[in-house]
């Protein structure tokens, strides 16, 4: 055999296995699954392509996800089980009860995180779950304010609108917009994905003196999230309204005592109640007014709503 051609089918053979290996490497690249990694958690443009999952076939299941903060979450005690109202300071959030209005064919996804507003929310655990969970058809609750106005390096102001900044959701000098970050972080990011996004304004604080709801300190959030909904065209609960009603009404029948059993103790000492944090029998009867204001004005959940809830029982 002459050298010519052994050189020849050498060169040959390597070509072939060149092709082989870029083949291989082709094929591992395309099946790996791209995974959500956390950037700056308040520039949208940082967060990374999610592709739209697929609704299941034949999947009847009305899927209800919350993002929000304490006053909405689910909590649990250290075993990792629901927390009891006779556990800690009987707190509890309304989105935990949401499900008691509703048929089974309704899957409550809670993921509110304490402590969270609009910006910092992103970098939970609970908003990679609904980056990697949302799809087309579910709906998204969206309940913030409460953190989005302290002083604490995730402010955002109530009074910037959505054209007032880009996609980045801040001014030239870093002032975040609540409106931009509400929408380019949940409510676009909804429909993006042909989710039904629902804004909710935040449930009033309770005033210990007098026992009545006080929502001055979230009125221009309150303002802006109204504003915001009406512009987009989406749904629009306001909790902080229907919060304000309960407590008048309860408060005329009953005193200001009447409103304090809605609401968690500051401490397991259960001396004093806080004026924020909700009770467990607060959370229901604040889910049932959500659940009620939805199944009134949302003809696509209404059909969803059971007729005898289940009643309010402690854990």
């Amino acid at each position: 055999m002459s050298r010519s051609f052994r050189e020849k089918r050498y060169l040959l053979m390597k070509r072939i296995l060149s092709a082989v290996l870029c083949a291989l490497l082709l094929f591992s690249l395309s099946s790996c699954r791209r995974e959500y990694v956390d950037a700056d958690p308040v520039d949208p443009n940082k967060l990374p392509a999610v592709s739209t999952p697929t609704p299941e076939e034949e999947d009847d299941t009305v899927r209800i996800y919350i993002a929000g903060d304490s006053t909405a979450q689910t909590y649990k005690n250290k075993q990792n089980e629901v927390q009891s109202a006779e556990d800690g300071t009987d707190l509890m959030g309304w989105g935990y009860y949401l499900s008691n209005f509703f048929s089974d064919t309704v899957e409550i996804h809670n993921l509110a995180h304490s402590g969270r507003g609009t910006r910092n929310y992103l970098n939970t655990e609970e908003y990679r779950t609904l980056i990697s969970d949302l799809k087309e058809g579910d709906w998204l609750f969206i309940q913030f304010a409460h953190n989005d106005r302290k002083d604490d390096g995730y402010f955002t102001d109530p009074n910037l609108l959505l054209e007032d900044v880009d996609r980045s959701c801040k001014t030239e000098n870093g002032v975040y917009s609540y409106q931009a970050c509400l929408y380019y972080h949940y409510i676009k990011f909804a429909e993006d994905r042909g989710a039904k996004p629902v804004l909710l304004s935040p449930i009033a604080l309770r005033d210990p003196e007098t026992g009545l709801a006080n929502h001055s300190p979230h009125t221009d959030y309150i303002n802006a999230a109204k504003d915001l909904a009406s512009d987009c065209k989406i749904p629009f609960v306001d909790a902080a309204a229907l919060t304000e009603e309960l407590y008048r009404n309860l408060v005329e029948e009953g005193g200001a005592e009447a409103t304090e059993s809605l609401h968690a103790f500051t401490d397991e000492s259960r001396k004093e109640r806080d004026v924020t944090h909700l009770s467990h029998l607060g959370a229901y009867t604040v889910a049932e007014l959500i659940a009620n204001e939805l199944i009134q004005t949302e003809s696509l959940l209404a059909e969803y709503a059971v007729d005898f809830p289940k009643p309010f029982e402690k854990l």
